[in-house]
């Protein structure tokens, strides 16, 4: 996946906000990690998908300890 999508989400995190800009950050971490993914051919692009679900799970449910709320 592309190196991008990450980055683009540590900023947000960094950035920080109300819980609103968090689910915000999170949601376009998926979206551009399976935009990331429909360049990859169909094979690796299952097991990419999954495992930007996986992903977006992970920073749902433990990315609040990381988020600058203000």
């Amino acid at each position: 996946m592309d190196e991008a999508s990450a980055d683009i989400h540590d900023y947000n995190y960094y950035k920080g906000g109300a819980e609103s800009d968090r689910s915000r950050a999170d949601e376009w971490f998926l979206k551009y990690m399976l935009i990331d993914c429909q360049k990859l051919d169909w094979i690796r692009r299952v097991y990419y998908v999954l495992l930007a679900y996986l992903y977006y799970n992970a920073v749902r449910l433990f990315g609040w300890k990381y988020f600058n709320y203000n």
